[in-house]
């Protein structure tokens, strides 16, 4: 999560944001790196088999070749999907610390608090959405 993006918000929501990009950030790391790495790979051994394939045939000096940019299309692909796991795991500890958080609460009824675990763990994309309105909620409640 780039700190930016939460400038514009009041101070308490910035802070919890910040405590949810602490514990996230060497997963995000991990994971851009992975895409950064993963797509060009992945693109790169695919046009060059292509190319090998239409402009010369199945020749004996090219199967190496084919061998080396399959082997490389294949480290590619295997580094995206590991780096859609861990765009997966960043949203499961992501909404983790956000019900961590909400049960903690002492300001919000229980009931509020009840209602807002359950839109968290039924919709678990619109977490951070949730909990910015939990957020509010607190705030009017102090």
């Amino acid at each position: 999560m780039n700190p930016m993006m939460f400038q514009k918000m009041p101070h308490y929501i910035q802070r919890e944001m910040e405590a949810i990009s602490e514990k996230i950030r060497p997963l995000m790391k991990k994971s851009s790196l992975y895409t950064s790495i993963a797509f060009p790979m992945i693109i790169v051994s695919i046009i060059n088999i292509f190319v090998l394939l239409f402009t010369n045939g199945l020749s004996n000096g090219l199967s190496i070749s084919l061998i080396i940019f399959a082997l490389m299309a294949a480290v590619g692909m295997a580094l995206s999907k590991e780096s859609k796991f861990l765009r997966k795991e960043i949203q499961k500890q992501s909404n983790q610390h956000i019900l961590k958080r909400i049960e903690q609460s002492e300001v919000v009824p229980e009931s509020t608090k009840n209602k807002f675990i359950q839109m968290v763990k039924q919709q678990p994309v619109l977490g951070f959405h949730t909990f910015v309105t939990f957020l509010e909620e607190e705030e009017k409640e102090r």
